[in-house]
């Protein structure tokens, strides 16, 4: 349980600077921070079982789901908004399997947006 609210911790650590600059995409460095940091949540998640509505973790998901929208809407691309989209329903109706499917999704798509803004 620590571990997933550290990296829940970390992540949105990750995404306050952006919310400062909202018009632009957080430096590599934080997108590949951002990604490890989201395949640490799947792993934690996966250990952890059940999220109970209204607890940290909770909480803490939800804020996960705001920044990973804020990301999807600068960077302007279809799936990883989609995949978002599902995650938050997925939070929002507490069906745990459905989110941990959208959660790799937007894994995927996440390392999508990363290779392409960060690889040259």
């Amino acid at each position: 349980m620590k571990k997933l609210i550290i990296a829940l911790f970390m992540f949105g650590l990750l995404m306050v600077a952006p919310q400062v600059q909202a018009d632009e995409l957080p430096s590599c460095d934080d997108l590949a921070e951002m990604a490890n940091s989201l395949e640490d949540l799947t792993n934690a998640l996966s250990e952890l079982g059940t999220i109970t509505e209204g607890d940290e973790v909770d909480n803490a998901l939800g804020d996960m789901v705001e920044g990973l929208s804020m990301v999807a809407r600068i960077e302007d691309d279809p799936y990883l908004s989609r995949s978002v989209k599902q995650l938050s329903e997925a939070w929002e109706n507490m069906e745990g399997e459905k989110l941990m499917s959208a959660l790799n999704k937007v894994i995927e798509d996440f390392d999508v947006i990363l290779g392409k803004e960060c690889t040259q």
